[in-house]
């Protein structure tokens, strides 16, 4: 959470921690919910740097296809999960630890991969590339994931695999509780590079440009495009601006990390990443 204190032109109808001031920080550690296991594609670290961050996984075992960089191998060594390489995985044994065990990638899961998961007892199988091939026992489903639908702040949408034997797809189909807008990751007194008059409200959760197609500006009540980045321009309400105007300015690297599901407690990690993936899209 932002230690920036709101502002009072900053408003939303939708979702956001803006505005508490005051309360009392938790420092206890939830119980697990999920064993996960991972198998990454070592060039996008992503999903690795999300679910570190999600404090109600037990990672237990981090499988890497193909050479580390040096970045990703320091990061690897310094922690307490165990990482290896896909090809050494008949060494390894996934702890037991009476959690359900999911296996995440970024990956399209192999046949190979798919016999090793029922070895090791994988509950659930998801992956963000599909499936090379289905073993008998399995079941494969797919379905559209907004990332707005799932309390996020862009417009993509991309196809999420999971595999389960006997899985219940209803049972999947993901209903945003958290809508959120654009305003919600903002920083207040961020530097500006100029005013605009304070523009209509944004009528609904949607990226909305009132700049031109050639050099786009997004509402700050609304959404960002699919995949935004440094040079992504938003107006929004700003302390440095006169009344009656938002200030034009491009997202700060906090805010871009918030806009990529990328934690406060994960953002010392993001330069070893050469190029932004949202999670599901990796």
């Amino acid at each position: 959470m932002s230690d920036h204190k709101s502002s009072p032109c900053l408003r939303s109808s939708r979702f956001s921690l803006r505005g508490v001031e005051s309360g009392t920080l938790s420092t206890e550690v939830p119980d697990s919910l999920v064993q996960v296991v991972l198998l990454l594609d070592p060039l996008n670290p992503d999903w690795l740097l999300a679910c570190l961050g999600c404090r109600w996984m037990n990672i237990s075992t981090v499988f890497v296809d193909g050479p580390c960089s040096e970045e990703l191998q320091q990061v690897l060594t310094t922690s307490t999960v165990l990482f290896t390489e896909w090809e050494r995985r008949k060494d390894i044994l996934v702890p037991a630890t009476g959690l359900p065990l999911l296996l995440l990638s970024n990956k399209r899961v192999s046949s190979t991969a798919m016999g090793r998961c029922e070895r090791c007892g994988v509950q659930l199988l998801v992956s963000s590339r599909g499936f090379r091939s289905l073993t008998p026992l399995w079941h494969c489903y797919s379905a559209p994931i907004s990332h707005a639908d799932v309390g996020g702040v862009a417009t993509a949408v991309t196809p999420l695999f999971w595999a389960h034997p006997g899985v219940n797809t209803a049972s999947f189909l993901l209903q945003t509780v958290t809508p959120r807008d654009l305003s919600t990751i903002l920083e207040c007194g961020a530097q500006v590079t100029g005013p605009m008059k304070i523009p209509a409200e944004c009528p609904s959760l949607r990226a909305a440009n009132l700049g031109s197609l050639a050099f786009p500006i997004y509402h700050g009540n609304g959404l960002l495009p699919a995949l935004p980045t440094s040079a992504t321009k938003i107006v929004a309400p700003n302390q440095r601006v006169r009344k009656g105007f938002w200030g034009v300015r491009t997202l700060t690297n906090t805010e871009l990390g918030h806009a990529y599901d990328i934690g406060d407690r994960m953002l010392n990690f993001v330069p070893m990443v050469s190029k932004f993936a949202l999670l599901w899209l990796s």
